[in-house]
């Protein structure tokens, strides 16, 4: 297996890795990713840490050899109920295709993220 940690996204919070590339190369299986910024800043609101939490996947899933393109599975973890259509709207922004998907709203580890989402990708 490989570890993938970008330097161009914060590191991550605890002892886990931001993605793992299985052993015969096929899938990066991406943890929870948030919208924290690389410099460890996290934007006020749902949008900007939707935004910066796309970016941060994207960064990942491409050091890992894949891209947004190449998900396959996606699990949405919301704080909040009331910001589930601009969940929606920037995920359609986003992904050009409609990958498995799971949405729920959830209570994060840390009361400042309002959304967390992790995913399968195919490399």
């Amino acid at each position: 297996m490989k570890e993938i940690n970008p330097e161009a996204v914060a590191p991550p919070f605890s002892r886990y890795s931001h993605a793992t590339v299985s052993s015969d190369g096929r899938f990066v299986f991406v943890s929870g990713a948030i919208g924290v910024a690389p410099d460890g800043s996290l934007p006020g609101d749902f949008e900007g840490q939707m935004r910066q939490l796309w970016s941060n996947l994207q960064t990942i899933l491409e050091e890992a050899g894949s891209g947004l393109e190449r998900i396959l599975r996606m699990n949405g973890f919301l704080k909040n109920r009331e910001d589930a259509g601009a969940f929606w709207t920037i995920r359609e922004e986003v992904l050009s295709h409609r990958p498995a998907s799971t949405v729920v709203i959830a209570e994060l580890i840390d009361p400042a993220w309002l959304i967390e989402v992790e995913v399968i990708a195919e490399v």
